[in-house]
């Protein structure tokens, strides 16, 4: 696929899976000038029933809608990521995937190696770094010595199944690791299962070879949304709140980004190979997380394994 095409033809995307997030990528999707949005693709009928999308065409199979788009967003379960990434990247289909990509580091850098020798984007959806961009002027990442991340949610409806390191802390071990440029040397971690069975609250302080450490605490059975990152320099402290109304439309232009990319063929900072430092982060968090427990997460590793699209 000719990643450089011809502005004045709009580019064709579909979306996979329309949960809540999938309504959300097409409503930004819809308001992109440059865009046709194509279609969608989701078969389980209890989600239509209670997120009814209008005027937007409904595909019988993910073959199908591929067939007609130039990229993809794809929102669906995480254990349905690999799958579906897969069928696109043999299709020829740039692909916006949500966070955390795949939850196997393996099937992560195959999925990228095969890309690259398609030349076929992936992006990943690390929306909290777009959300950044426009407050990263108040502080110097280069002289960072400490960072506080505090991600709490008040909302037990996301992917109940997956525990809150995969859910919700795997967006501040992104901004950290975007902002240190590095992986850590070292690693701390507890967690406490609360309502779901799964870890709903977790703490991980992160050491870094550049003298960096960083302490993330993430919650979704707190009673307010709390978005915030506090920090030292050398010579002066901040805090920035990423829920902040002047902290801009993430969504937003994580879409303008993605057809961006596409359009110029540019590397994009957000690309699969750069995900693939957040995920082997991520999957030293898990393995210590469950070594502490003295089991393994059963019901995660279900979920993060990779099984039939959508």
């Amino acid at each position: 696929m000719d990643s450089t095409a011809n502005k004045s033809e709009k580019l064709r995307v579909g979306v996979v899976g329309a949960g809540r997030m999938g309504t959300y990528h097409l409503a930004k999707l819809k308001e992109h000038p440059e865009v046709e949005v194509v279609g969608f693709y989701d078969p389980n009928p209890n989600f239509l029933a209670e997120r009814p999308i209008n005027e937007v065409v409904r595909f019988d199979s993910l073959n199908t809608l591929l067939f007609e788009v130039d990229a993809v967003v794809i929102s669906s379960p995480t254990a349905t990521h690999y799958p579906n990434v897969l069928k696109a990247i043999h299709a020829g289909v740039h692909v916006l995937v949500e966070k955390p990509f795949c939850g196997d580091l393996v099937a992560a850098q195959e999925l990228v190696e095969l890309a690259e020798k398609n030349a076929v984007l992936i992006q990943v959806g690390f929306v909290e770094r777009h959300r950044l961009s426009s407050l990263k002027q108040t502080f110097d990442s280069r002289e960072l010595i400490y960072l506080s991340c505090m991600r709490h949610s008040s909302r037990m409806n996301r992917e109940p199944s997956v525990g809150v390191i995969w859910d919700l802390m795997i967006h501040d071990v992104d901004l950290v690791l975007y902002l240190a440029d590095e992986e850590p040397d070292s690693i701390e971690v507890m967690g406490a299962t609360v309502v779901s069975g799964e870890y709903d609250y977790g703490v991980c302080r992160l050491r870094f070879p550049c003298g960096l450490t960083a302490d993330l605490f993430s919650s979704r059975v707190a009673q307010n949304d709390v978005r915030a990152l506090y920090g030292l320099n050398r010579g002066n402290s901040f805090r920035i709140d990423l829920l902040a109304s002047n902290s801009g439309d993430p969504l937003k232009e994580q879409c303008i980004h993605f057809v961006e990319t596409i359009r110029t063929g540019q590397a994009s900072p957000f690309s699969g190979r750069k995900a693939l430092r957040v995920l082997s982060t991520m999957e030293r968090i898990h393995f210590l997380l469950a070594s502490k427990s003295g089991r393994p997460s059963k019901a995660e590793a279900e979920v993060m394994r990779p099984r039939g699209d959508v």
